[in-house]
């Protein structure tokens, strides 16, 4: 399923040129420190919301709770990357994972 994203151009709007471009209607958020606080919360409330949700933070039994506290309905929307974000290597291995999984660039 994808929805459109009208863009225009020109001089005045008689002359307008409308483009239609295809996007993908899945919503991907990727949320660090998800295994706790604010982004625990933000994680959950975006996944019964509708979106896909990547979690990730150091601690992967935090974000199996996490995710274990989505609506069940949706929780097969999520997936857990666990990693250090102060740390290059699992910064570049969660943009790697995201991109393999979604076909998306964070």
């Amino acid at each position: 399923m994808t929805s459109s994203l009208l863009l225009s151009s020109g001089l005045n709007r008689s002359d307008r040129i409308a483009r239609i471009i295809d996007m993908p209607s899945t919503r991907i958020a990727v949320v660090t420190g998800a295994s706790s606080g604010i982004g625990r919360a933000t994680a959950i409330a975006l996944n019964a919301a509708g979106w896909t949700v990547v979690v990730t933070a150091r601690r992967e039994d935090a974000l199996r709770h996490t995710v274990s506290l989505m609506p069940q309905e949706s929780r097969h929307k999520s997936k857990i990357i666990c990693g250090d974000m102060t740390k290059v290597d699992d910064i570049q291995e969660l943009f790697m994972q995201v991109k393999r999984e979604y076909g998306v660039y964070i």
